[in-house]
């Protein structure tokens, strides 16, 4: 299936530009595991520089899930994905990329409860992973007041932080009742955020 995304100003001059273009398939398995994936190629904007003006850099994005039944009353889920930069060089003002590559993933398992749906699982945060960034720094100055600068690079690397979260969903009052909470990391109980909703469908 095609699919097309774009950001509220891809067609003014609104600060989200980004623009995504692909493919999407769905495909079951024996009845109870769906493979899900989608591949797509596009623009994202990006501040790249000091102040809050973005840029528009070319990407190739990969997504690949799990959705298996374990039985009457659970589920397992599993997603993954992966973004490719287009290289980019550094100036004065602004830092640049080559052979950026960021990615995330998540899982966990879904239990339907007797008055409610509990989910529980572990999340990789999306972010840059592999590559290099590469800055301009200022190195000399010439008697005309000529800036002369030196280019640096640095790899991109991230070690695997595991990001706890859970979730209750219950149907109450003709509507549902939503709870999450989510943790900074998988050995301490650091709470990162929490979020509590109702939403009834009118």
């Amino acid at each position: 299936m095609p699919f097309l995304s774009f950001g509220s100003g891809a067609l003014g001059q609104g600060s989200d530009r980004s623009l995504e273009i692909g493919l999407a398939s769905k495909v079951r398995l024996g009845g109870a595991i769906d493979l899900i994936s989608s591949i797509s190629v596009g623009e994202q904007a990006i501040n790249f520089g000091l102040d809050d003006q973005s840029d528009l850099i070319g990407l190739v994005k990969a997504e690949f899930g799990v959705n298996a039944t374990l039985n009457a009353a659970n589920r397992f889920f599993l997603r993954y994905e992966q973004s490719r930069y287009s290289d980019r060089a550094a100036t004065e003002s602004d830092f640049g990329m080559s052979a950026a590559r960021a990615d995330s993933w998540m899982m966990g398992v879904e239990t339907q409860l007797p008055e409610a749906d509990l989910t529980v699982g572990v999340r990789n945060d999306y972010a840059l992973s592999q590559g290099t960034v590469s800055l301009m720094t200022p190195a000399s100055m010439l008697k005309d007041g000529t800036i002369l600068y030196d280019h640096k690079s640095y790899g991109l690397d991230r070690s695997v932080r595991l990001r706890p979260f859970v979730a209750v969903q219950h149907d109450t009052y003709g509507g549902t009742l939503n709870f999450g909470a989510r943790f900074g990391s998988w050995d301490r109980s650091d709470l990162e955020g929490v979020e509590l909703s109702f939403s009834r469908q009118f």
